[in-house]
């Protein structure tokens, strides 16, 4: 049902990706679709999706419901555009190469066998809540990358309920800004209130651990960034953006990932023991150069949890010019969201596409697949810049709680995929751990 005024947004709202699905089903890989009083185009082919996201941006943009995220993320990577763009990827592409992010593995291992000793040390019919556990995890990882031993643990609630907020809030943002045209748009509401509220408390936050002299030798991530900016105008401010979309992105994406991780390995428990097993072949966490070429089973489980629940669900993209896809007829203007969901499920490129089954990725399986048939981090040079650490942590982590214990949920709720700035379970996923023979 497409609702007058505002088109597909209740049902967007209400399932967005069952109703990107749906969509699909009846339209095909470029469906029609409204967000409010606009049209658009969601594109749900891998051919497509490689011609938007390798197109120059003369072509191909990103809408204004990116640059609505400025109001969180100021001109970050995430937003800029242009030469500004291209500067401030190449020292974050350095900062955050597979080469460079290996030394922070002794953080990511510290803060897992944190948790471990956590879930060990609780009575065995104890239910965690793998959302809640998976965001604090991350927080502290990325807080401890980001600031190194000064991240304070004790605001970690607080924070966590600010990003909480820009997470809900923004979403809502999206969705109002999406009916309401002109000045109607700046009406304070109460969302926007705690979106204002929660933006300034996180910049409070950062701007408290940037308020320090920095040693030569701190080996922080935001120490790294703060040298790598050079002296101009807008240095400070830029500095503060790539901080903040870093932690908010880097903790928010991968948390979720984490959460989806833990339940897919819920439901298929022999997984578990195939990781185990890997982790232990492996030394996990013995050394500080862990190969990760010998976690190939974890990541390959990760990568399968990525494709049917893609926490970043849509990538955002609008037509600069009016001959961007051949044979389509849409003008300049058009928004054509990729729908992730829809690609990594697309029949074309996977065979039994709702199935949970990690051997797909196996070097043996996955030869001539398209290259934007499996895009969780995007493709080409816009590609997310902090995919190699996500990947990282995520193989580690997961890695070390096999090694450990054995997952069950402890109820069987449905577990819905939740929309809001990235896919959500809902409700949160309770879990017990038992200790693995």
């Amino acid at each position: 049902m497409r609702w007058p005024l505002l088109g597909d947004i209740p049902e967007l709202f209400a399932d967005v990706t069952g109703t990107f699905a749906r969509l699909f089903a009846r339209y095909g890989p470029r469906a029609p679709f409204f967000m409010g009083p606009q049209k658009g185009l969601l594109l749900s082919d891998a051919e497509d999706a490689k011609t938007l996201l390798m197109a120059p941006e003369t072509k191909v943009r990103k809408s204004r419901y990116t640059k609505m995220m400025g109001i969180v993320f100021g001109e970050s990577v995430l937003i800029a555009e242009g030469e500004v763009w291209a500067r401030q990827r190449a020292y974050l592409n350095a900062l955050l190469a597979p080469k460079s992010i290996v030394r922070h593995i002794p953080v990511i291992a510290d803060e897992t066998r944190g948790l471990c000793a956590r879930i060990g040390a609780a009575p065995a019919d104890h239910c965690f809540e793998a959302g809640k556990e998976a965001r604090l995890l991350i927080q502290r990882i990325m807080g401890r990358i980001l600031f190194g031993d000064l991240f304070p643990r004790d605001r970690l609630d607080a924070l966590m309920a600010d990003l909480q907020t820009v997470n809900d809030c923004l979403f809502g943002a999206f969705i109002r800004n999406s009916v309401l045209r002109g000045p109607l748009q700046s009406i304070p509401t109460p969302g926007s209130r705690r979106l204002k509220r929660a933006v300034a408390s996180i910049g409070r936050f950062i701007d408290e651990l940037l308020d320090r002299d920095l040693e030569d030798t701190d080996q922080s991530l935001a120490a790294a960034i703060i040298r790598a900016v050079p002296q101009s105008e807008t240095r400070q401010q830029e500095i503060k953006d790539q901080i903040t979309v870093l932690f908010y992105a880097g903790q928010d994406t991968t948390a979720r990932a984490l959460a989806w991780t833990i339940y897919f390995l819920c439901e298929n428990p022999a997984l578990t023991e195939r990781i185990r097993t890997e982790a232990r072949l492996a030394g996990l966490f013995d050394r500080d150069d862990v190969d990760l070429k010998a976690l190939k089973t974890t990541l390959n489980v990760v990568r399968e949890s990525l494709r049917l629940r893609p926490v970043a669900y849509a990538i955002d993209r609008e037509f600069a010019a009016d001959d961007v896809l051949e044979g389509l007829d849409a003008p300049t203007g058009t928004i054509a969201p990729i729908a992730v969901s829809n690609v990594h499920r697309n029949p074309a490129y996977w065979s039994a596409p709702d199935t949970f089954d990690p051997d797909r990725f196996k070097s043996e399986n996955a030869g001539g697949r398209h290259p934007c048939a499996f895009i969780p981090f995007g493709h080409g040079r816009r590609k997310c810049v902090g995919a190699s650490l996500a990947e990282l942590e995520l193989t580690l982590i997961v890695a070390e709680l096999c090694a450990h214990f054995d997952m069950k949920r402890a109820d069987d709720a449905p577990i819905r995929a939740k929309a809001a700035v990235t896919l959500a379970p809902d409700p949160d996923i309770r879990v017990k751990f038992s200790r693995a023979a």
